[in-house]
């Protein structure tokens, strides 16, 4: 979160909002503002025609800076009440905003163990938290991911990180409402996307020493939610901590390796067109770019921290090409809009192919229900059949458990060792910050 660029385009100007020597940056090739100093993370939002920054200082201190981007000189501080304690740390924070609220949360870890508590509250006159829920995480990890549908706040919660047991949430107003838990089996790098009628969630997974990217939907109909099986991502190509966007109706994913960045596109998460390579001879930076027009779009990708002085207009890894192309990178600047007839013969498309899938699903679930029932009566005569064989067998299947369950225990132990020892760099450079913060003072 810390090394990340925000770049707004607002009447054809380009913003920049970085965190840089603990100072929240707002600048462009000939424009530089510091917004607020002394800060350890930073999250940014964009609603109507402000931008809002949920901010978190050294001193444990949570803000909000709001503020119109064609008016600098009018920038408001509000300070968040947090349940502070003295045995628990803010580690994480996210802002989210809907069409009639603003919403922060953030993660209270305690400091011995990996028990964590998310709070959730509403920018307002007292601007209050409450506990949203417990959870099992570690320091590193994100344990929250928010998006909105039909302006609706989802949330999917990391429950358990060790059991990769994730929760989906929906916001209303203070409320919160559970939908449902659920498992991703040695699942990491998470994206959260909304697309149309549905949440795409997206993980790496590791198979066989190889990392292949998968993805599982959950579809909203009539407030009820649908979970997809996963399916993975086959473009022939490695994919590591991707960022993904959905963006003019079309599915992006983008990753870094090195100098070179690459870029894959898909309409409807099974096709993926030819992975493009942008070369690039300067430092890569994940970037979260805000179009404000007459809408607003958001593209996450990666831009190079050497042309930031630059229109985005005139860079040539942002011009209008064609994805197909060998050596282009597909448009993330200008949105095409559709027409209301365009978008009301979509919506009954839609209708139409839901009332499809339920009606199909409807005539699975009998079908299933019915082979359910004969398959547990064969497995009844199977286990009344079991002879000293099968008995064998599960001693055999028992050892191996627990061999598992030591071998896994042993890598547990040595990822705990190592994020100590990242614990205790991760406070030489937080001390080094504090003493740089007060000698910019």
């Amino acid at each position: 979160m810390n090394n990340k660029f925000l770049v707004i385009n607002f009447s054809n100007n380009i913003f920049y909002i970085k965190l840089k020597n603990a100072s929240i940056e707002l600048f462009n090739s000939t424009f530089h503002r510091v917004l607020q100093q002394n800060v350890e993370m930073f999250d940014v939002k964009y609603s109507t025609n402000f931008i809002f920054i949920l901010f978190l200082t050294f001193d444990s201190k949570l803000g909000l800076l709001k503020f119109n981007i064609s008016k600098f000189d009018e920038v408001e501080t509000q300070w968040l009440k947090t349940s502070n304690y003295s045995y628990r740390k803010i580690d994480f924070i996210s802002l989210a905003i809907t069409k009639t609220s603003i919403h922060f949360f953030y993660r209270l870890s305690n400091l011995k163990n990996t028990i964590s508590y998310i709070y959730h509250g509403i920018v307002s006159n007292s601007c209050q938290s409450y506990e949203l829920c417990k959870i099992n995480s570690l320091k590193y990890s994100c344990p929250l991911y928010t998006t909105l549908l039909d302006d609706k706040l989802i949330l999917l919660i990391c429950e358990d990180y060790s059991k990769n047991i994730y929760s989906l949430r929906v916001i209303h107003d203070n409320n919160s409402t559970k939908i449902r838990s659920f498992d991703i089996p040695n699942a990491f790098t998470i994206n959260v996307l909304s697309a149309e009628n549905e949440i795409v969630i997206f993980y790496n997974k590791t198979i066989n020493k190889d990392i292949f990217l998968f993805q599982k939907s959950i579809t909203c109909f009539q407030d009820k939610f649908l979970f997809s099986d996963e399916n993975k991502i086959n473009v022939n190509v490695p994919i590591t901590k991707p960022m993904l966007s959905f963006y003019n109706n079309k599915f992006y994913i983008n990753w870094s390796t090195g100098l070179n960045f690459y870029i894959t596109t898909s309409y409807d998460l099974k096709n993926w067109t030819s992975v493009v390579a942008i070369e690039n001879n300067n430092n890569n930076i994940a970037a979260t770019i805000f179009k404000i027009s007459s809408t607003l779009s958001v593209f996450n990708g990666f831009i190079s921290e050497k042309v930031f002085a630059k229109s985005l207009f005139d860079n040539e890894l942002l011009k209008n090409n064609d994805a197909s192309s060998p050596q282009t990178i597909p448009p993330l600047i200008t949105p095409t809009a559709n027409t209301d007839s365009q978008k009301n013969t979509l919506t009954k498309n839609n209708d139409k192919f839901i009332n499809y899938l339920l009606s199909t699903m409807n005539s699975l679930s009998s079908s299933y229900i019915k082979l359910l029932y004969q398959k547990n009566k064969e497995i009844d005569i199977l286990k009344n059949s079991l002879d000293s064989t099968n008995k064998q067998y599960e001693k055999k299947l028992s050892k191996f458990i627990n061999l598992n369950i030591k071998t896994r225990k042993y890598y547990e132990d040595l990822i705990s060792n190592l994020l100590n020892v990242i614990d205790d760099k991760s406070k030489i450079i937080d001390e080094l910050l504090k003493l740089n913060s007060k000698n910019n003072k």
